[in-house]
């Protein structure tokens, strides 16, 4: 990292990159932005729904289940 036009170094036994994920409509059913959402759409709704379904089980399916449970 630079700070201040110097460079800094960081020493670590183990280093894990989290580089994100790319959300995957499903066949029958492509993000509509509304009804269908993106993890990404979900994540940036205004309001709590009333009523939510998460499909899928990795990573941000998880996420997205804890913050709206």
């Amino acid at each position: 990292a630079q700070e201040g036009g110097q460079i800094s170094t960081v020493a670590f036994d183990h280093c894990l990159i989290a580089s994100g994920s790319e959300p995957i409509a499903l066949p029958h059913l492509p993000f509509d932005g509304k009804t269908i959402l993106s993890s990404t759409e979900a994540l940036a709704l205004p309001t709590v729904p009333s009523r939510l379904i998460v499909i899928g089980g990795g990573a941000i399916g998880l996420e997205l289940a804890s913050v709206y449970c």
